[in-house]
């Protein structure tokens, strides 16, 4: 995994991010979830992930806790 914020190398590129939701799991620790989709916008506090169907979902910086990237899917 990648520990460094993408950056406008990144735009474009598909990714998986795992963040935090704010909710509680179960064991008591913070709930973590991913998202896997191509970068369409970058700020030093936001990232947004244009999904496969097509909806995108933005993730805090604050809230990412790794990313990584990873390969287009096959057709």
């Amino acid at each position: 995994m990648t520990s460094s914020w993408p950056d406008s190398r990144t735009l474009g590129r598909r990714v998986v991010i795992r963040y935090r939701t704010g909710g509680t799991a179960q064991s008591g620790r913070p709930e973590l979830t991913d998202v896997i989709g191509h970068i369409r916008a970058i700020s030093a506090d936001v990232v947004e992930i244009e999904r496969r169907d097509g909806t995108t979902a933005t993730v805090l910086r604050a809230d990412a806790v790794t990313w990584k990237p990873v390969p287009d899917q096959r057709r």
